[in-house]
C-alpha cells in the first residue's frame, strides 16, 4: 500500500480532471472544480520522467490510501513517499535501478474520475494555480 503526504486539497464537491499535458519536460494537469470557489486548477509539473493516467478504479491502491489517510479527506494532489510506482518502476528497470535518475519523487492528482500519476526528478513540488 503506498505511503502518501497531502499537498493540497479543495473544498469542491467534485474535482474532475479534464486535460493532461507533456511539452518537454513539463507535465500540466487541469482539473475542473463543481461546488467551489474556484472553477478549476492547474498542476504544473517539472522535470517529468513519466506519468500515466487511469480511471480511478484501476488505480485502488491510491484511492484506498487517500479513504485510509485520515489527514486529508478532500486532497487533490499527493507526494508518494513510499510504496508507488517508482518504486515498482526501480524494481523492474535496470537503467532506473542503475542511479540514471538522481532523485526520483512520485506525485499523484486524485479526482472524482481519473488519477494520473507522475515520476519527476525535481526537487521542487508541483504548483497549483487557479485557472
Amino acid at each position: 500500500m503506498p505511503t502518501l503526504r497531502p499537498l493540497f486539497s479543495v473544498t469542491a464537491q467534485i474535482a474532475i480532471v479534464v486535460s493532461v499535458a507533456s511539452r518537454g519536460s513539463s507535465l500540466a494537469v487541469d482539473v475542473d472544480l463543481q461546488g467551489a470557489s474556484s472553477s478549476g486548477l492547474r498542476v504544473d509539473f517539472h522535470g517529468l520522467v513519466g506519468y500515466r493516467v487511469l480511471d480511478e478504479r484501476d488505480l485502488p491502491q491510491y484511492r484506498h490510501s487517500v479513504g485510509n489517510s485520515g489527514a486529508c479527506n478532500n486532497c487533490l494532489l499527493y507526494e508518494v513517499t513510499s510504496g508507488g510506482w517508482a518504486d515498482d518502476q526501480m524494481a523492474q528497470s535496470p537503467v532506473m535501478a542503475a542511479g540514471f535518475y538522481s532523485k526520483l519523487r512520485e506525485w499523484v492528482v486524485v479526482s472524482d474520475d481519473w488519477c494520473v500519476s507522475v515520476l519527476s526528478e525535481w526537487d521542487d513540488d508541483p504548483r497549483v494555480s487557479e485557472r
